[in-house]
């Protein structure tokens, strides 16, 4: 195995019969998730894996940077991309400051590398998901935002903003959010979360 590879095992412990995948792979295994195929990997150290749920569902989004002998207790991604280990992750959570129960509003945000994933409102955003990645040549990612009332099927909110790379920090850059949408970033847990606060359904 290459250090820009990463190689994934059918059972616990680096096991089983090895499937190796370069950098630039990008498989979509639904309906079937990551963990129903494997179990292990080791990963380069030029390499890093994210994952997550393709089809829009929020779910178990994150990224493995080193050798691990039992995956299975990563969730149920149905998608992965090997990339450099230089690429960073961006993660949105969504709030809901509007007084509504957790889960009334979602967030739905639609950006090129991911697709669409939709997250339901919590009181603090610490439902977290990948929406896309910043690759060392810091091409920015835009992603659109979408906010849906559940009970009504009605949008509160609608809006896109830019990332940009500034040293290894990612940025908000260019946002055109409406004025019930907020964005700041979760300086105190990650680096490249952000989260976006719903104020009022106006």
């Amino acid at each position: 195995m290459l250090d820009s590879e990463v190689e994934f095992y059918t059972q616990p412990n680096y096991t089983g019969t090895a499937h190796t995948y370069p950098q630039g792979t990008d498989e979509n295994l639904f309906p079937d998730a990551l963990t129903d195929k494997f179990a292990s990997v080791r990963i380069g150290k030029r390499a890093k894996v994210f994952f997550w749920n393709y089809e829009g569902e929020s779910g178990e989004r994150s990224e493995l940077t080193a050798d691990s002998p039992d995956i299975t207790d990563i969730g149920r991604p149905t998608r992965f991309l090997v990339a450099d280990s230089a690429t960073v992750g961006i993660l949105i959570g969504f709030a809901d400051a509007t007084g509504a129960a957790p889960g009334r509003h979602s967030l739905k945000a639609d950006s090129f590398l991911v697709g669409s994933v939709t997250i339901p409102s919590t009181t603090s955003g610490s439902h977290l998901s990948l929406i896309g990645k910043m690759d060392p040549s810091g091409q920015p990612v835009t992603t659109a935002l979408f906010v849906r009332d559940e009970s009504t099927g009605a949008y509160v909110a609608v809006g896109s903003v830019h990332f940009v790379l500034n040293d290894r920090w990612i940025e908000v850059s260019d946002s055109n959010l409406p004025e019930n949408l907020k964005c700041q970033r979760w300086a105190d847990r990650v680096t490249n979360v952000f989260i976006f606060t719903l104020t009022d359904t106006e």
